[in-house]
């Protein structure tokens, strides 16, 4: 399983914004993985605790993304090419 999943780092360089893909072709499924925010300020996590605890949501929901350079596109290709040859592989065995 370990060749079935990749991690694409974001070109900002902060380790938040991790993007990490895995397949499985036994069920012919690919899963994707975003890292959430994490808050180092003790204050800023009480005060997201407070208005989780409130029913405060979004409307937006909680975004945030990951930018790949020109590298990650190349490795996310490859990963993906990989995939729909190993999963089309595994349909015709």
């Amino acid at each position: 399983m370990r060749d079935h999943v990749i991690h694409l780092d974001c070109d900002c360089g902060s380790p938040e914004h991790i993007l990490r893909l895995m397949y499985d072709e036994d069920e012919r499924e690919l899963y994707t993985e975003v890292q959430l925010r994490q808050y180092r300020n003790i204050f800023k996590r009480v005060w997201v605790a407070l208005k989780y605890v409130c029913g405060y949501t979004s409307r937006y929901g909680v975004w945030d993304c990951t930018c790949l350079s020109w590298e990650g596109i190349e490795k996310l290709n490859a990963f993906l090419n990989k995939a729909v040859a190993e999963m089309r592989k595994s349909t015709r065995a």
